[in-house]
């Protein structure tokens, strides 16, 4: 072979890679904003029963939420499964419950209405548990966490569909202590899917 051939060759192949590299980083960029990820946000919450349950060590509480669910993708549909909520203070559950799956179409929010008591009832609380977790409340430090399971699969407008995937969300509920907690009103929350 010539010189000049191998030359032209190895010039050929760098330019292909060039574009291969360019054409691969345009669809990644656009692959993006078409499969961005959902979002999800808690709008209201309330926690009642917490003061008693301080007095007699025993967590029996009720709690209501709204949560907000966007799908941002412009090309693709998600389909949840049940959604199994469990709300905890550190290691002290605080309740779980479950809500209705759906389907939600593309740039899309849909409103996630939860309520559910402690289970199982009047789970004790040890001393020291009580005592920080009185102390939280009353410094209106008392963050809760909000963890949602779900199984959930995407659908892009071509009908290409992904295999049904498990996932998680966390919440931190960062709450106003106003009521002397007959009421928790959510300040922000900090969601995270993982």
């Amino acid at each position: 072979m010539s010189k000049s051939f191998k030359k032209y060759a190895c010039i050929g192949l760098c330019v292909s890679i060039c574009i291969l590299g360019l054409a691969l980083f345009g669809f990644y960029i656009g692959a993006g904003r078409y499969l961005a990820v959902p979002f999800f946000q808690v709008l209201d919450f309330q926690l009642a029963g917490l003061d008693e349950s301080l007095a007699s060590s025993k967590v029996n509480t009720e709690s209501t939420f709204t949560m907000e669910t966007r799908n941002q993708g412009k090309k693709m549909h998600l389909y949840y499964d049940d959604f199994y909520f469990s709300v905890h203070w550190k290691q002290v559950n605080m309740g779980h419950g479950k809500a209705a799956g759906f389907d939600q179409g593309t740039k899309n929010s849909t409103y996630i209405h939860g309520s559910f008591r402690s289970s199982p009832a009047n789970i004790e609380l040890g001393a020291s548990e009580g005592a920080e977790l009185a102390d939280a409340r009353n410094s209106g430090l008392l963050t809760l966490s909000i963890d949602v399971d779900v199984r959930t699969q995407w659908k892009d407008i071509s009908g290409l569909k992904s295999d049904k995937f498990d996932a998680r969300i966390e919440c931190k509920c960062l709450p106003s202590m106003e009521r002397l907690l007959k009421r928790v009103r959510v300040l922000g929350t900090i969601s995270k899917l993982r």
